[in-house]
């Protein structure tokens, strides 16, 4: 009785079964880097969000309780006290993207010093004032992109760009000390595993305290 021969692969078909492999290899690694890409995007978009809202309700805080700008630098030069119409206050207003212009109305800012009462502070409504001010750093650093206040720990690390426009910045012979409110523009990036999104913060906090 004769034996019946085993039957093996041909050539032909390993070169098919391979070819198909790597097709289904080749869908299946694109599927888990697009799905990965849109999860690394999602996780950074998730950051710059969350950093942004903790920025807002920290400066709005500052705003319910603060009285007016007590320092502003642009760079290493304090403005606080340049009225807006002269040369030298103009040599530091930007457009929103940040390019010199003269007719910008935006202040690239590296310090910002708010005054607003302490644990300690008074009124005295006889002379409708209040006394032992306190005065809140907000520091921006450009290099490293670290936002702080009052040098603590940094309330973001991702901070491309930080500028601010006063309500009276029109007013050629007023200067931001006497500025009611404060509209801030703030740009938050962040680069991460493959993946890279901006975040732009706009909000104004209005001095409630402000002195008259």
């Amino acid at each position: 009785m004769l034996k019946k021969k085993k039957q093996a692969f041909t050539l032909m078909e390993m070169i098919n079964t391979l070819s198909i492999m790597i097709i289904v290899l080749g869908i299946t690694t694109s599927m888990f880097i697009r799905v990965n890409k849109v999860f690394s995007d999602s996780n950074v978009k998730s950051t710059l969000q969350m950093e942004g809202q903790a920025i807002q309700e920290k400066m709005r805080n500052i705003g319910m309780q603060s009285i007016n700008i007590e320092s502003c630098k642009s760079k290493i030069q304090d403005i606080k006290d340049k009225q807006f119409g002269s040369d030298e206050f103009k040599a530091n207003l930007v457009d929103i993207n940040g390019n010199n212009l003269a007719s910008g109305e935006w202040i690239d800012v590296s310090e910002l010093g708010i005054k607003a009462p302490s644990k300690d502070s008074e009124y005295d409504i006889s002379s409708d004032n209040i006394s032992n001010l306190n005065t809140i750093l907000i520091n921006y650093n450009k290099v490293t992109n670290r936002l702080a206040i009052d040098s603590g720990t940094p309330i973001s690390t991702h901070v491309k760009s930080f500028r601010i426009r006063p309500a009276n910045i029109k007013d050629t012979k007023a200067t931001i000390g006497q500025a009611n409110s404060i509209e801030f523009n703030i740009e938050l990036a962040l680069s991460k595993e493959g993946s890279s999104a901006t975040y732009p913060i706009n909000f104004t906090i209005t001095f409630r305290n402000k002195d008259n």
